[in-house]
């Protein structure tokens, strides 16, 4: 689609921007992307997700056994927290009364 200067790890450079329809392994589908190419700017990553994505829905990564997988769910269904509700310091989440 054009050209546009991406600042990353490794410097500045001029990439070229394509128009996508990313889509995840759980089939969700985002369409129409403008995304910049980010090779020798993002390591080894093949795609690099940013908070626009991960703002549409429940987007979870863990590790397991050495492995490292994510999950998204768009829409949320359901709020995420893997802590039990007594060691949630978040705002949103009161402790329950006892």
């Amino acid at each position: 689609m054009g050209m546009i200067v991406v600042r990353g790890t490794h410097g500045e450079k001029p990439v070229p921007t394509y128009e996508v329809d990313l889509v995840l392994p759980n089939r969700v589908t985002v369409p129409d992307l403008t995304v910049a190419e980010a090779i020798g700017l993002a390591g080894s990553g093949d795609v690099l997700i940013r908070m626009d994505i991960m703002s549409m829905g429940n987007f979870v990564v863990g590790t397991w056994r050495g492995k490292t997988s994510f999950s998204f769910q768009c829409p949320a269904e359901n709020r995420v927290d893997v802590l039990p509700i007594r060691q949630r310091g978040n705002v949103d989440c009161a402790p329950p009364n006892n």
